[in-house]
């Protein structure tokens, strides 16, 4: 492929194949799969849903190993009853930004309603996040220790200057004729 080398010296826009190293070089069919911090060290697992015999999960050792550093992010836990749906962070670290928008749905009959893990490599600090609700309100944290969770409460939230029309709340009901 054209592009110039990354910086493993790699060509950009290539690929190469892993699952030998990353240990998941078993073949078997699959219809779904889903990731989650299963053992709360705050990188994502994956678990996969296998045809005909009994699923998978694969363990991410990338925090035991200190290749990966991780934030999290839980957006429900201080704000019950409120939609957390459409809520975007902004993670920035030294020469990285990222967007993650929390959208639970995952396809046909799969979702995942948990904190977001957001990897940043081997960054220590996080510059900055910034949680948009879907008001367009927002919160900003600085100078974010690696391995923690951020639980940011709606209540605290700074209204937005950008002439944004804010959420007024469900517009529809359901009427049967």
């Amino acid at each position: 492929m054209e592009g110039g080398p990354d910086s493993t010296g790699q060509a950009a826009l290539s690929f190469s194949d892993f699952t030998q190293t990353w240990g998941a070089a078993r073949k078997f069919k699959s219809n779904g799969a889903a990731y989650a911090d299963l053992d709360n060290d705050g990188d994502p697992d994956l678990v996969i849903n296998a045809m005909n015999q009994k699923s998978f999960i694969y363990k991410n050792n990338s925090v035991e190993q200190k290749i990966a550093n991780f934030l999290r992010i839980d957006l429900a836990s201080n704000n019950p009853g409120l939609p957390i749906e459409g809520t975007q962070v902004k993670c920035f670290t030294r020469d990285m930004t990222q967007l993650y928008e929390f959208s639970p749905c995952r396809g046909f009959q799969s979702s995942m309603y948990g904190p977001i893990s957001i990897g940043v490599g081997t960054d220590l600090i996080i510059d900055s996040v910034k949680v948009i609700w879907p008001d367009h309100q927002y919160q900003m944290y600085y100078n974010i220790p690696v391995q923690t969770m951020i639980t940011p409460a709606h209540k605290d939230a700074i209204p937005t200057s950008d002439g944004v029309i804010p959420f007024c709340g469900i517009i529809f009901s359901l009427t049967r004729f």
